[in-house]
């Protein structure tokens, strides 16, 4: 099916074992639903899809049947257990190769029609007269990019937020909620935002439940804001 080399990194082996806990869960609680699980499936498919599009050379054709076969089961510790193996496969594919699978991640992310993308790794979600930024899945492409071209793509984002923002004026705030906040305030401090903290867990379990790191929120007015980043400013 899909082989790959198991990581020998203690912090990504525990990434692993936290990951493969949650979907067991999940797979428990959706095991009653078959729209659930249709509509859960149709999403790993797109992915298997995806990665065959980015170059990898895997069974696109024999994967997208295993999967598809797995909705057939009727019992819940086999549907659970088949399902876990597939994703067992799948994150030894990932730990051989991290940046595409971190490539077809941020893509999904962009390509939902709710986000407006900024700029490769920067987004931006609309919410009343607030505007929040997010950072796509980026840690791959630091890794081999380097943190200048990191900084350049975040600074190209906030560009065009204030583009965008000199149409709306409604909008009054810029919050940033992303695990580079949390990781490290002093580089969004840099970039003239003011940390607030971490985010609530009501808020994680909402809007963050398949992310393990922490997230923190940091926040800029509109005013400061434009001043900083707006492109037509002499």
């Amino acid at each position: 099916m899909i082989e790959g080399p198991q990581p020998n990194n203690k912090n990504e082996l525990e990434k692993m074992r936290k990951a493969r806990t949650r979907v067991e869960k999940e797979l428990g609680e959706i095991f009653d639903n078959r729209e659930t699980i249709k509509r859960r499936m149709e999403g790993l498919i797109s992915n298997v899809r995806n990665l065959k599009k980015e170059g990898l050379n895997i069974d696109e054709n024999g994967i997208i049947n295993d999967i598809e076969a797995g909705t057939k089961i009727t019992d819940k510790q086999e549907f659970i257990q088949y399902y876990l193996k597939i994703f067992d496969n799948f994150m030894l594919l990932k730990n051989s190769h991290p940046s595409v699978f971190e490539s077809v991640d941020r893509n999904a992310i962009l390509e939902k029609e709710e986000n407006i993308q900024l700029s490769k790794l920067v987004y931006a979600t609309i919410e009343e007269n607030e505007a929040y930024i997010h950072l796509t899945p980026a840690s791959v492409f630091i890794k081999e990019e380097g943190i200048s071209r990191f900084k350049k793509e975040i600074t190209s984002g906030l560009n065009k937020l204030a583009e965008i923002m000199e149409k709306y004026e409604n909008i009054k705030k810029v919050h940033a909620v992303s695990w580079i906040v949390a990781k490290n305030p002093h580089l969004i401090e840099s970039l003239g935002f003011k940390f607030i903290g971490k985010i609530s867990e009501k808020e994680r379990n909402e809007n963050f439940q398949n992310e393990d790191a922490p997230i923190a929120e940091a926040m800029m007015n509109r005013i400061d804001f434009l001043k900083r980043y707006s492109v037509a400013k002499d």
